[in-house]
């Protein structure tokens, strides 16, 4: 007999069968959750292990679950991450993320200081009665972003970042992407003489 899901109505797995969650952390290695498969785990919390401590130094593909009442420091993972302009807190985009038609997960997402392409997102129910949980993953995303292959990040053309960015729906990225360019460092010729002409 599988185990049957709750939630199933909103997120179409309806056993642990159908969730197939030993393929889904191996496909995490290289891939985003989708917001099915993260509103299913989430809602279906206690089939799985929440840990009590933050994890130090998580690699690349890493999916941890926290209940946030009992570990508000569930952030301090040994990562250093890109700050804000007061050089203190963690600069965190944030977003809805729909199952359906229906807004039903908060993300919040950082980058890291030292690797760029190396992204902690942290999920939660919009669900007031399960927003507690959350579902921390961290990827190492270069592969990802359309050329890198041609290109490593810090000679890669401004417009076929934002391109792929733009062409992935992660505009936040592209937002963060452009303000630190503008803050720091040009990443190629190009943008330098767009930015003049600004």
């Amino acid at each position: 007999m599988y185990k049957p899901l709750e939630g199933s109505e909103i997120h179409g797995f309806h056993t642990m069968q159908d969730l197939d969650v030993d393929t889904i952390m191996e496909e995490a290695k290289g891939r985003w959750l989708r917001p099915k498969e993260i509103h299913a785990l989430l809602y279906n919390y206690k089939y799985f292990t929440i840990h009590v401590k933050p994890v130090n130094l998580p690699p690349s593909g890493t999916i941890v679950l926290f209940d946030r009442k009992m570990l508000r420091n569930f952030r301090k993972d040994g990562h250093n991450w890109k700050k804000r302009k007061d050089g203190k807190t963690v600069k965190e985009s944030h977003e809805h993320l729909k199952v359906g038609d229906e807004e039903r997960i908060d993300v919040y997402y950082a980058h890291g200081e030292d690797s760029p392409t190396f992204v902690r997102r942290c999920y939660w129910l919009l669900d007031k009665s399960l927003e507690d949980i959350v579902l921390v993953h961290y990827r190492e995303t270069q592969e990802a972003v359309a050329g890198a292959a041609l290109y490593t990040v810090e000679k890669m053309p401004y417009c076929l970042l934002m391109d792929a960015f733009a062409k992935a729906g992660r505009i936040e990225d592209a937002k963060l992407d452009f303000d630190e360019i503008k803050e720091k460092s040009v990443r190629s010729d190009a943008l330098h003489k767009l930015l003049a002409l600004t």
